[in-house]
């Protein structure tokens, strides 16, 4: 008996010492069958995959009154297997890290990150995008493209001031692992970051703005304009969002790009159902050398209904569909208009949160 005891004792020694620390996590996985045409043909694909499931650990070390250290460790899980190189699964479930970090927090000076973090678009916006989908047309993935992680990572964030909350953030994602970029020379092939945001929280409001400014390789800048509104009360989410792109690349052509997108979505809670609503709206237009070369215009609804198993097991379902119109500037220097077939699909997924 006494042995008994004492060997419980000690197992319960470490959780006692890692008392702050929490596991979470997702497990996420769906069937979707998307139908298009190709070459003339009919095309009917359908995946069995993971769609977005993770696992990670966090935790806080309180160092005074006001001051905490805190850390977050998260990495993506492949429930479904990976793959190698030539396409034979390996049987690996761990996939891509996540957001993690170490830093300092404290409610009076507001907190600060340093890792692989996400920007102010993964963080705090993308509240409308409400679906769980692997395939584009089951969920708002064109609108919310924008979000984003970088490897190498700086980011503060003010304390919340009488609702508002401000959003810095700098960071770097190198082609070559371990190579620290500290100029925008091509050579030195990195990705560079600067990230602002505000978000705005008072009562069912969340009001957000983001302003990116991304440079990349062979001179790439790309700025980046976003805006979400979202009301949440009483089971209903109505939220709406705007997105402008400008990308320019003088090496090019002096090519310009510039993407402007529109997105609504309704849900709404009626027990344990769920039924919800997204429209999304695109426009695409490029030029080279100054001269117009074309567009590409997108409409998109989806339409679908989760129900609640629990409060941590949802299983839902969803019917896509995207209607793409592009317009190109041919030899002869006249624009030819090239309608890109509409993808219609179908999605059923489970959710399981821990």
């Amino acid at each position: 008996m006494k042995k008994t005891v004492l060997a419980v004792t000690l197992a319960a020694l470490p959780l006692a010492a890692m008392a702050d620390v929490t596991l979470y996590g997702k497990v996420k996985m769906a069937v979707e069958t998307s139908m298009y045409e190709s070459k003339k043909e009919d095309v009917t694909r359908t995946n069995i995959d993971d769609v977005g499931s993770r696992i990670g650990f966090k935790g806080t070390e309180a160092l005074s009154s006001n001051l905490n250290a805190i850390w977050q460790i998260e990495t993506a899980l492949t429930m479904t297997g990976s793959t190698d190189g030539n396409g034979v699964a390996t049987g690996s479930s761990f996939g891509k890290l996540r957001d993690s970090f170490v830093g300092l927090q404290s409610n009076d000076f507001g907190t600060l990150q340093l890792g692989r973090l996400g920007n102010f678009a993964n963080i705090h916006q993308g509240v409308i995008d409400v679906w769980t989908y692997g395939q584009g047309t089951l969920g708002l993935a064109a609108f919310t493209n924008n979000g984003r992680r970088y490897d190498h990572a700086v980011r503060y964030t003010t304390p919340d001031l009488s609702g508002f909350t401000g959003f810095v953030q700098y960071g770097q994602e190198e082609a070559q692992a371990g190579n620290i970029v500290t100029t925008t020379d091509g050579v030195d092939q990195a990705n560079r970051l600067v990230n602002v945001g505000l978000k705005f929280a008072t009562g069912p409001w969340l009001l957000t703005y983001g302003y990116q400014d991304n440079t990349s390789l062979y001179y790439v800048d790309a700025i980046d304009h976003s805006v979400e509104g979202v009301y949440q009360a009483d089971g209903l989410l109505l939220g709406l969002g705007y997105r402008n792109n400008q990308a320019e690349n003088n090496t090019y052509f002096d090519a310009e790009r510039t993407y402007d997108q529109y997105a609504l979505t309704v849900a709404y809670e009626v027990g344990a159902w769920k039924p919800k609503f997204s429209y999304a709206y695109g426009d695409q237009t490029s030029s080279y050398g100054g001269q117009e070369h074309g567009s590409l215009t997108y409409n998109q609804a989806i339409i679908g209904v989760d129900y609640s198993l629990s409060k941590r097991t949802v299983i839902g379902t969803q019917f896509g569909y995207i209607d793409t119109k592009e317009k190109a500037l041919g030899f002869d220097g006249e624009f030819d208009s090239v309608k890109i077939d509409p993808v219609q699909s179908l999605g059923v997924n489970v959710v399981h949160s821990f």
